[in-house]
């Protein structure tokens, strides 16, 4: 059974959303599916972390 997206993005596992947009050398910004939080993935990562101002 998967969990809910919330209780992911709770955890930590933010999934991309729509169109991901490519800036520069590796760089990639999208929007959480679950939270709608602005995310961001390096090449250097290959993880998606939030970006932005949180609260």
């Amino acid at each position: 059974m998967r969990r809910s997206r919330m209780i992911d993005c709770r955890a930590g596992i933010h999934q991309p959303y729509g169109r991901i947009a490519r800036i520069g050398e590796g760089i990639q910004r999208a929007s959480c599916r679950g939270c709608g939080c602005a995310l961001m993935r390096t090449g250097a990562t290959r993880m998606w972390f939030l970006s932005g101002l949180i609260g």
